[in-house]
């Protein structure tokens, strides 16, 4: 996984895609790359939070965004392909987001990556 773009704040698409009174959309475009031999499953979504400069996190909503294509909720990639989407989080309007993480296994596995953010 790499985080290949980030909107603060991030629009919604819909009419009905706004996030609650006192907070903010902010959207990572994130790219998962199937490197292995085999079909690999993922749950995006799961695995993603935005952590803030005071460490609190937060995991990702079902919201399309106007940045881009959403990055759908269950994906399955083909060995040497990739899966392209963006994610949404709502956060307080205060938070200063600093921090993508993704935990492989749909959030359960030991394995993870941070990216720094702007």
């Amino acid at each position: 996984m790499t985080v290949r773009n980030w909107a603060d704040p991030a629009a919604g698409a819909g009419e009905y895609d706004k996030p609650w009174g006192g907070k903010r959309w902010v959207a990572a475009q994130l790219e998962l790359r199937n490197t292995g031999k085999a079909l690999y499953g993922e749950v995006p979504g799961a695995g993603a939070e935005v952590i803030d400069d005071q460490g609190q996190r937060f995991g990702s909503k079902a919201a399309e965004v106007t940045a881009g294509p959403w990055m759908p909720g269950s994906v399955k990639v083909p060995a040497e392909e990739r899966a392209l989407g963006w994610i949404a989080f709502e956060v307080p309007v205060e938070s200063k987001i600093g921090t993508v993480q993704f935990v492989l296994g749909s959030g359960c596995a030991n394995r993870a990556g941070w990216w720094a953010v702007k």
